[in-house]
């Protein structure tokens, strides 16, 4: 049985037609008869009644050996499953017919064409048995063996059962370079994860459980917290110990933790009297108090980095023999 593209038209060889009389010689001369409209060549679609086909409007030509060129369009492909082109005619040949498997585009694509990785959907399976592996997957070049696409709803959903089970388990050997990528479209997300529990949950035993890499112009990693009260990440320590919620520790010739506030100036600014303050506005509030202020009886005006605009005021207790202050403004 032969492949078609199903809604694809394709010229076929069809034959070989022979003479009634001897059941030997090839019958020439029979292309108009094949593209009458009425009692052409007819098709039967997964075992359908035949019917005159579609594409009678094309001509048929002779080849040889009593094999004619034969076109079916995209309606006489139309219909998944199997099809029969058939034509009979006691007068002048015998019955000569050739049965055809219409595929999806994707399927004769990847099976007959080579184009096209096979896109594969899995439905309500469900596999049991001790450590072994339901599906596995394997590639040594950069086309995926594996590739799931859908319309709406779950493209591929995990279920681990057991108190130990795992959804979702990925191994690496070799040198790849990395066992898992994602990525999303020019509107949407590579990667969505959300949990009632732990929406992931990485261990590792040799090497690094998450690596992120981020190219020229974009984040290695966006965190945004939904809703009232959320975090955008949180950190818990463990118990017992030296249990640290973030541990950083510098690699050889770097620091533990870099962040742009220690490189970069701070924008200036300062909180009002009794007003909560930003880190910034609160460095901003030290720094001028060691380094631009004018002390004037009980009163301490702090100044702003041009040495002359007020910021701040602060009155001692004191103007003699001071023991503490208080900001006023």
């Amino acid at each position: 049985m032969l492949y078609l593209k199903q809604s694809t038209a394709k010229v076929i060889n069809f034959g070989p037609f022979v003479s009634p009389a001897d059941g030997v010689t090839p019958a020439a001369g029979l292309a108009g008869a094949l593209d009458d409209g009425a009692t052409g060549v007819k098709l039967s679609k997964n075992g359908g009644a035949l019917t005159i086909r579609h594409a009678s409007v094309t001509a048929t030509t002779y080849d040889d050996y009593g094999n004619y060129l034969v076109t079916l369009d995209a309606t006489d492909t139309g219909a998944l499953g199997t099809l029969r082109v058939q034509f009979a005619d006691a007068a002048t040949n015998l019955p000569v017919w050739a049965d055809f498997m219409v595929l999806p585009a994707n399927v004769y694509d990847s099976l007959v064409a080579g184009s096209e990785p096979l896109l594969t959907r899995l439905a309500n399976s469900v596999a049991h048995g001790g450590n072994a592996a339901t599906l596995e997957l394997g590639a040594n070049s950069s086309t995926p063996p594996f590739l799931v696409m859908n319309e709406g709803g779950a493209a591929v959903r995990f279920l681990a059962h057991g108190s130990n089970g795992t959804g979702f388990e990925i191994l690496g050997e070799g040198s790849g370079s990395g066992m898992l990528i994602v990525s999303g479209g020019s509107g949407g997300d590579g990667l969505d994860i959300i949990g009632n529990g732990a929406g992931v949950y990485v261990e590792t035993q040799n090497g690094a459980a998450l690596t992120l890499q981020a190219d020229a112009s974009g984040h290695g990693l966006v965190i945004q917290a939904a809703g009232t009260s959320k975090h955008g990440v949180l950190v818990t320590g463990g118990t017992g110990g030296t249990s640290d919620g973030i541990k950083v520790v510098a690699g050889a010739g770097g620091v533990g933790f870099r962040q742009d506030v220690l490189t970069q100036a701070l924008a200036e600014s300062y909180s009002a009297d009794g007003a909560e303050a930003t880190a910034a506005q609160a460095l901003y509030l030290i720094m001028q108090r060691l380094t631009e202020f004018a002390i004037s009886g009980a009163t301490i005006t702090v100044n702003a980095l041009d040495g002359a605009t007020p910021v701040a005021a602060l009155t001692l207790d004191s103007a003699t023999a001071p023991t503490s202050s208080t900001r006023t403004a």
